[in-house]
């Protein structure tokens, strides 16, 4: 089984590593996906198929942790289910973030060292534009310098614990990025080959993608406490007793422009109304009524196919009445696929029977 730590964010994939991403979940989702997505019990190839589709989705962080407790609680028949949804969000994603197509430029032609600077200065980060997600949540008069200082101490308490360690690397990775940029151009500037030029200029654009993403999740993380805040009574009961504050206009007003930037994603507003009921006292009994349940079912088909208790009228008899609750359990319907296991024992009874009415001279006996 995959550990989740080996698993490599999208973002911090090369270019050649994110085509054959692409590739390997177009073809899950044309090949398997449909296969496995509303099954509730799996053969071991169908549960191979569930643990690829979880390995796949592991590489988005909105969707890393619950592909990680699926992958180390292996109950992937009670998850699988929502698959669809992050493939759809993925896919929507890795349009987001395909880069726009250059129009097409009339004239002569750039050398190779005016089109490697020029693609030397695109990669050069910029501290704070309007689409990080820091910036966008904090009035303008305040500072690049301050308003990072604001997400790392002020905005860190209301995130997820690997969020917050996450957003400690955002000033390694832009100053990587950075760096990585100057020397690209610097390079360009003193016209070394193009080929030269590639690595330095990639290692700038991954530095960026990364800590971007960063920026993106944050957004999404906070936006979510804003929208559970004001709509999820119980969250906000939780949030209440753990931070002791009763009153919690200040975050709402903290973490408002965060939603602003998302209230028009519906996608993102259904993941999180999603959330909220998968988190219900009704949703989680549920879950444990369905847990029970396919539990008594999986102990009534292991009975059936128990070779170790012989065969007799009392052994046909309780394999009658197991196989009366696995149709209960299951419906009919699909409790007819192991019809064939209680036929077996019922035949196996009979032939055992008819030898024991028969005579060592292939005659029945006298009663």
């Amino acid at each position: 089984m995959a550990n989740i730590n080996d698993i490599k964010l999208y973002a911090q994939m090369t270019a050649q590593e994110q085509s054959a991403y692409r590739e390997q979940m177009e073809t899950f989702v044309a090949e398997k996906l449909s296969d496995i997505e509303h099954l509730q019990m799996f053969n071991p190839q169908q549960r191979t198929a569930a643990e690829e589709g979880m390995v796949l989705i592991a590489s988005w962080q909105f969707a890393r942790q619950f592909a990680a407790d699926g992958l180390q609680y292996g109950d992937l028949e009670a998850r699988v289910y929502r698959l669809r949804y992050y493939f759809d969000e993925i896919s929507a994603e890795i349009e987001r973030l395909a880069p726009a197509p250059a129009p097409a430029k009339r004239g002569r032609p750039a050398s190779p060292a005016t089109i490697a600077k020029r693609e030397a200065e695109e990669k050069q980060p910029k501290l704070f534009d309007s689409s990080n997600s820091s910036n966008s949540s904090i009035s303008s008069p305040i500072s690049a310098e301050s308003a990072e200082k604001l997400v790392l101490t002020q905005l860190k308490w209301l995130m997820s614990a690997e969020l917050a360690a996450d957003v400690d690397n955002i000033r390694t990775l832009r100053a990587t990025a950075s760096a990585a940029a100057e020397r690209a151009k610097a390079m360009s500037d003193m016209h070394a080959k193009p080929e030269a030029i590639a690595p330095i200029a990639q290692q700038a654009a991954q530095a960026t993608d990364a800590y971007q993403a960063i920026y993106e999740r944050v957004d999404r993380e906070l936006a979510t406490v804003w929208y559970r805040l004001k709509n999820d009574g119980e969250y906000l009961q939780r949030f209440r007793e753990r931070w002791k504050k009763n009153d919690v206009k200040d975050v709402l007003k903290l973490l408002h422009p965060y939603w602003q930037k998302l209230q028009d994603d519906k996608a993102f507003e259904a993941s999180v109304k999603l959330l909220i009921q998968q988190e219900s006292p009704e949703f989680m009994a549920k879950q444990k009524a369905d847990a029970e349940k396919k539990k008594q079912a999986t102990d009534i088909i292991r009975y059936l196919k128990r070779k170790d208790k012989g065969s007799s009228d009392t052994r046909v008899a309780t394999a009658r009445a197991k196989f009366k609750e696995l149709e209960k359990l299951l419906g009919k319907a699909e409790a007819a696929n192991y019809k064939p296991l209680l036929d077996k024992i019922i035949e196996e009874n009979k032939s055992v029977q008819s030898v024991k009415s028969v005579g060592g001279n292939g005659k029945k006996k006298e009663k």
